[in-house]
């Protein structure tokens, strides 16, 4: 009896301990974050550090990746290899849950935050699942967002549809539009959607005044991801170049230099041993 009781005595002692010491391991629902905060707006943060770089020139190198899903391993690596690679930021294509689930944001969040320059998220349809779209909204803020750096302007929109009602307006073409109208005056635009505009995804209206946008104002590269095949080139005979950026999981991402007015583009193949 005595052997029980002094067996049970020390259960008690060590589930107590778990549940002091350990509790923040505990999750207690896979669409809840708890976020401090200083990782909240994201986006935002690399807005502000962008825009104190002092390498903010017309020549310069941004890397681009796309769809890790639960390739956390992958992740890492790609991370690793783009600190060697001299960028001055980083845009992922989105896509960097499988699920939406918090843990994963969470999990991909802090390997992309051991990038050595800042980062940006477009929302891929897998992040918006659940609860995500509340959970990117907290950490990385809005969907549709701009920025200037050097010669060039960069305009990231969320044409995840898939995600949302009929009657919501994805993605914000008239939004594209305004910015690329206030981005004339510089010498290169990007456009960054999750999506590309050849496959599913897209109703048919959309998709053509998008393409004609990019026509209209003459973009440099239109950047997408979730095909996880790499394509490059002028998809429609337009003049248009679109990028549609392999996944992670095929161990390559792409890295982008602008040099006043010569733009090079390039895939980055990483080891699969991190």
């Amino acid at each position: 009896m005595l052997s029980i009781q002094r067996n049970f005595r020390i259960f008690l002692i060590f589930f107590l301990y778990c549940c002091v010491y350990s509790c923040e391991y505990f999750e207690y629902s896979p669409n809840y974050l708890d976020i401090s905060f200083d990782k909240k707006y994201q986006n935002n943060q690399s807005l502000e550090k962008i825009s104190l770089n002092e390498n903010n020139s017309n020549s310069f190198c941004f890397a681009v990746l796309a769809d890790n899903h639960n390739g956390f391993d992958e992740l890492q690596m790609a991370v690793n290899t783009i600190n060697k690679q001299n960028v001055d930021f980083t845009i992922h294509m989105g896509d960097i849950t499988n699920s939406g689930f918090a843990k994963e944001y969470k999990i991909s969040n802090s390997t992309l935050g051991k990038l050595d320059s800042p980062f940006f998220l477009v929302a891929g349809n897998h992040d918006l699942l659940r609860n995500g779209k509340n959970i990117y909204n907290e950490m990385y803020g809005d969907y549709d967002f701009s920025f200037t750096y050097g010669n060039s302007k960069f305009i990231v929109i969320n044409n995840n549809s898939w995600e949302y009602d009929e009657n919501m307006n994805i993605p914000d073409l008239d939004f594209l539009e305004n910015e690329l109208k206030e981005g004339m005056e510089y010498q290169h635009t990007f456009v960054f959607a999750h999506i590309p505009p050849f496959i599913q995804g897209w109703s048919s209206e959309k998709k053509e005044r998008y393409k004609q946008l990019m026509i209209d104002y003459n973009v440099t590269y239109s950047i997408h991801g979730h095909n996880h095949i790499y394509y490059f080139g002028d998809y429609y005979n337009s003049g248009v170049v679109y990028i549609a950026v392999d996944d992670l999981l095929d161990h390559n991402f792409n890295v982008i230099c602008v040099d006043n007015e010569n733009i090079e583009n390039k895939q980055v193949f990483f080891r699969s041993q991190l």
